[in-house]
């Protein structure tokens, strides 16, 4: 990857604009939690748009007509997460983080691949994308990226010792 300092919220904005034709088709709303346009990470832009993309692809097809996707930021001490929600009918298999085999896809045309692709680029970022089933159904796909250090406020200097 050839890293570059970016917004974080901007690089999944970028990806719901090509998205945004088949949401409106569904009439899907969007529910944006923390989304803080100033977080930035450090990330190859056009590879981590393709991951970004294969997961929000996922969930805009697996979402019913007129449900919500909903996008979090959340901002943690050394991390930044960014979850992706839908309430389709969940994963079809555990994505391994490893396996990079296509796995079974529910879309008429779909290939499988886009799950292991995101996580082959995550890796090469050294981020993790894990996938969980929340309660209520559905899926939540969580990449997690390093903070970059100049991001993250500096620890307050010790108190000044007196001799």
């Amino acid at each position: 990857p050839e890293l570059r300092r970016r917004s974080i919220a901007g690089l999944v904005d970028a990806v719901l604009a090509l998205l945004q034709g088949k949401m409106d088709e569904k009439g899907l709303r969007l529910r944006r939690e923390n989304w803080d346009p100033a977080l930035e990470v450090e990330v190859d832009p056009d590879l981590m748009e393709q991951a970004v993309y294969a997961l929000l692809a996922n969930a805009v097809d697996a979402a019913p007509p007129g449900s919500e996707l909903a996008l979090a930021l959340e901002r943690r001490e050394q991390d930044l997460a960014l979850a992706i929600r839908d309430h389709g009918p969940g994963l079809p298999f555990q994505p391994e983080p490893g396996n990079l085999e296509p796995g079974p896809s529910t879309k008429r045309f779909g290939t499988g691949l886009g799950i292991p692709i995101a996580f082959k680029i995550c890796q090469s970022h050294g981020w993790t994308l894990s996938f969980e089933a929340p309660a209520g159904g559905g899926a939540r796909a969580v990449m997690v990226a390093p903070f970059p250090a100049a991001a993250v406020p500096a620890a307050d200097p010790p108190p000044e010792q007196t001799p």
